[in-house]
């Protein structure tokens, strides 16, 4: 989940690899409310929803569960769902759900390798769910495109997943993770 929530507060604050400093540098100097009071580091203000999220996500909370995460960043992106033609809003949201949908795959995989199958299957459907939010609020999104194949082609539908990075392919030819997920997905 901190690769959730560092997505997220990148986008909000001048801090991230672009930046040159990592969110766990930004965090280690400050604290998380610090932070996100900081008027030189915060490119805006951070919306309260926001500020739960990261919370839940920086947090060493051994309550915090899959299901708390998505619930949170569920309500947060019913609540600032982008506006047509609102590109980087759409980018933003996009961002939020793909690094959502990745958190709860590899949860899923860490689960499914404990034997954990049917809690392995929640989280490979609630990831599912996620990616599909990020490619509606960003149809233009290899990355989640390429992710989305990935959670299909672990639930055994071969035919969906091809589709799917077929689909990241035409938004990024180049894309790496998309060709050799194909290439995977054809030998099945």
């Amino acid at each position: 989940f901190f690769a959730l929530g560092a997505t997220i507060l990148d986008m909000f604050a001048e801090c991230g690899w672009r930046q040159g400093r990592s969110v766990a540098e930004v965090l280690a100097s400050n604290s998380l409310i610090q932070l996100l009071e900081d008027t030189k580091l915060m490119q805006v203000a951070v919306p309260k929803g926001v500020v739960e999220v990261l919370q839940a996500c920086f947090s060493a909370n051994k309550l915090l569960t899959v299901g708390s995460i998505v619930e949170l960043t569920t309500k947060l992106c019913l609540h600032s769902t982008p506006s047509t033609g609102d590109e980087m809003a759409a980018g933003r949201c996009a961002n939020i759900r793909n690094s959502l949908g990745v958190a709860l795959f590899d949860s899923g995989m860490l689960k499914q390798g404990h034997g954990k199958k049917d809690e392995a299957t929640r989280c490979f459907e609630a990831a599912r769910i996620q990616l599909e939010h990020a490619i509606t609020a960003y149809r233009n999104d290899a990355r989640s495109f390429n992710n989305l194949g990935a959670v299909k082609l672990t639930q055994g539908m071969v035919e969906e997943a091809k589709k799917y990075f077929d689909d990241a392919l035409k938004a990024d030819p180049d894309h790496a993770s998309a060709t050799f997920n194909l290439s995977l997905a054809q030998g099945r």
